[in-house]
Order: C-alpha cells, then structure tokens, then sequence
C-alpha cells in the first residue's frame, strides 16, 4: 500500500461543501453537505437512486481523548461486492469511504481544505470481476493532507498507527478508529462515500 499519495486540487474544488452554520444542531442541508463537529451524529434522507453500500442514512462519531471513532450507517450492505468491474480503470479507487477532518473546526471543502483525512478504500488491481465481502477488500487508513497550491496538488502522507474497521451487515455499518493528532470537540468532520461506478453520498443533513 502507498505510504504518499498526490490528487490535483480540480477534483475537489469542482464539488464544494456547505461550511458548518453557528448552530449545528440546527444544520439543514441545502446545497452540497453540512459539516458537522466530532462527537456528534447526524441522519441523512436515503436517495433512491444509490446503491445501497454509497447511500449514508446515518454518520455517527465519537470522540475519546484524540481517539476518533466513525461510524457510517448503509441502506443495505451486500454480502459480497464486486471487484474489478467493467468500466474500472487500473489503480483507481474502486469503493471509497472518508472521514474528512479539520482540527481547528474550520469549513471542509473535502480534502482540500482539511487536515486529516480517515479512509477505507479499494482499489482495481487487475481485469479479472470477481467478489468478497465488503471487510475483506478494504484497507483502512489515516492520511495527513498537505495541500501544495502552487502544483495544484494535495499530498497524503500516511500517519503511523493502527486505524481499526469494522463492517456489520446485521446493522449495516462500516466503523473506523484512529488516534488522530490533536482532535477534539471543536473539530469538524465530513463524511462522504463513493462507489466509482454508481455515485457518492455525504452526510449530514441533521446534526443532533
């Protein structure tokens, strides 16, 4: 697994994300996705056309000390996903789930403008379609993001330490933990997950 990676900046300023309003627990989403503070939780409306592994219908964290748990609840995780399906290109993210994260609680324009970002992904490896459990392809892992304006880029250096995942089809979630340096109640966090093929999802539209 890469320890560095590099994202030009085009992507993500293409999307931007609604900055967190002055009372949270009275955010609504209206253009894009709100942001909300770590250690709190926030339900999503499920959307019709999503497949049931992208569409988020509730993101939870909690906060221990510098210890962030994030926990994203699915319409419906299948048993088994398809990997390495037609249309993927070699080495792209196939199925992508992040936790964007700002320290200081500042806006989150998704990785562009936050410090951390907490992920599980998979990437094309080869031609061969084939299947497995969702726990089974993901690798989990913390990013420090540094964004370089003058190339256009974000570099993601990976943080040292064990970042834990944990999927349960019984709830239909998809947990990660990781230490995070420097976190606490005032930072703020986006979710967003992606499947390549069919679309992506954020949350939150109610902070409570």
């Amino acid at each position: 697994m890469f320890k560095t990676a590099a994202i030009t900046l085009l992507a993500f300023f293409l999307s931007a994300c609604v900055p967190i309003p002055q009372e949270p627990s009275q955010a609504v989403c209206r253009e894009g996705f709100v942001v909300m503070r770590a250690g709190q939780s926030a339900h999503d409306p499920i959307v019709s056309d999503l497949p049931g592994h992208v569409d988020i219908v509730k993101a939870a964290t909690g906060l221990d000390g510098e210890t962030l748990t994030a926990t994203f609840q699915f319409k419906d995780i299948p048993e088994r996903m398809g990997l390495n399906r037609e249309g993927m290109p070699f080495s792209t993210f196939e199925y992508f789930y992040t936790v964007n994260i700002n320290i200081d609680g500042g806006s989150i324009y998704q990785s562009s403008l936050s410090d951390y970002t907490l992920g599980a992904y998979h990437q094309a490896r080869n031609m061969d379609p084939s299947s497995e459990p969702l726990q089974n392809i993901l690798h989990a892992v913390l990013w420090k993001n540094t964004v370089n304006r003058d190339e256009i880029t974000i570099y993601f250096d990976e943080v040292p330490g064990h970042v834990g995942l944990e999927v349960s089809h019984q709830n239909d979630t998809l947990t990660m933990t990781a230490h995070v340096p420097g976190i606490n109640q005032d930072s703020t966090v986006l979710f967003l997950a992606e499947d390549y093929l069919t679309g992506m999802d954020g949350g939150s539209c109610e902070a409570n």
